[in-house]
């Protein structure tokens, strides 16, 4: 071994001193920065009541949308509510959601009268100013109004065009009531005239004592089917479907075919009747026709020469009455027919056995042919 390797204990000891203080001394020299590692945190979850998400993931202030919404100022039940709930209908139809879905939905109406809608829609530009001074996004939820920022924003902001949504549905629900009350009302009146054609077909002057008369507005039937203002004051009145009228029309002209020849026979049996005289009832009779001024008389008298008694329920005379008839033409008419009008001489019962003046009063009107006819 070279003796020059071989280092004592003294002198490793001498070695190692000397790198301790070099190393001092180099520290001494230099400022040895070490950076910081930052403080790392993590975000504070919002709660649920503070926002809420949507299907599609887009969230909303739920705590402020709800503060708005349920502002009880106007409306301590709740708030702007009954100003949306109104429009459920029609943002449904918009939006293609399903009508029973629409149905679950809270309502709570503010009332469908033009008063009441024109309040809302003051309601409603003053919900879409606090909606767009509080909040930045309105998501559609797909659920009702409460949690449905996206639905109530855009009923507040396209208030008109909801107004006029409403106002059409409504005038669609009117019409088709309407439609669905004179269709069956129309089954009604065609049954009714099927019946008045019946009684036409079998009148003949020795069975009955009428031409129509054993169901309620018979007559009038009769007299549309012959008389063409009558007719159109009828559609006027009921405003028939297209389809509709045309089936009248069609029972009508059928029955105004049918009826002449009895209408003849008819007025030649009820003339033949009018045989007793009275200038004094006959006076009275015509008195009482204020509603044809004018009257054209063709035939006036009485049919009975005797009085009829008229008894309460408990047996006791009420009045007296005789038939008479005028048998005439309106002079405003426009059409061929005439008419013969029955008015009764009635006496109210005084008690004793005795009677009271004499007085005319009518009893009803059937369509007659004009002489010569």
């Amino acid at each position: 071994m070279n003796a020059r390797t071989i280092l004592f204990p003294s002198r490793i000891i001498q070695l190692f001193a000397i790198a301790t203080i070099a190393t001092i001394t180099l520290s001494a020299q230099f400022t040895i920065k070490v950076p910081k590692i930052p403080k790392i945190t993590k975000d504070k979850p919002q709660s649920a009541s503070e926002t809420s998400s949507s299907g599609d993931g887009s969230a909303y202030d739920k705590k402020t949308f709800e503060s708005i919404y349920l502002d009880t100022g106007y409306n301590e039940f709740g708030g702007y509510a009954p100003y949306i709930s109104v429009y459920y209908d029609c943002y449904g139809k918009k939006h293609s959601i399903p009508q029973d879905t629409v149905d679950r939905w809270a309502k709570m109406y503010g009332g469908d009268t033009e008063e009441q809608l024109t309040l809302g829609q003051q309601r409603l530009a003053d919900l879409e100013a606090k909606l767009k001074a509080r909040m930045r996004s309105f998501p559609h939820t797909g659920e009702n109004a409460q949690k449905n920022p996206g639905m109530v924003f855009e009923i507040a902001s396209k208030r008109t065009e909801y107004l006029q949504c409403f106002r059409d549905g409504k005038r669609a629900e009117k019409d088709t009531a309407e439609t669905a009350s004179s269709d069956n009302m129309s089954s009604f009146f065609l049954e009714e005239i099927a019946a008045t054609r019946k009684e036409v077909a079998e009148y003949t002057p020795a069975g009955k004592i009428y031409l129509v008369g054993s169901r309620n507005d018979a007559n009038r039937w009769l007299n549309r089917a012959m008389v063409p203002v009558y007719r159109k004051e009828f559609f006027d009145q009921w405003k028939f479907p297209a389809a509709t009228v045309a089936k009248f029309n069609s029972e009508f002209d059928a029955l105004a075919s049918e009826a002449p020849t009895k209408i003849r026979a008819f007025t030649a049996s009820q003339i033949a009747k009018i045989r007793l005289r009275s200038a004094v009832d006959e006076r009275m009779m015509l008195s009482a026709m204020t509603d044809v001024p004018g009257v054209i008389v063709h035939k006036t008298g009485m049919y009975d020469a005797t009085w009829s008694i008229q008894k309460n329920d408990y047996g006791l005379p009420s009045y007296r009455w005789k038939t008479g008839a005028i048998y005439g033409r309106n002079p405003t008419s426009t059409h061929p027919y005439c008419w013969i009008w029955l008015i009764s001489i009635r006496q109210d019962y005084s008690g004793g056995g005795t009677y009271g003046s004499s007085y005319p009063a009518h009893i009803g009107v059937d369509i007659a042919a004009c002489p010569g006819k």
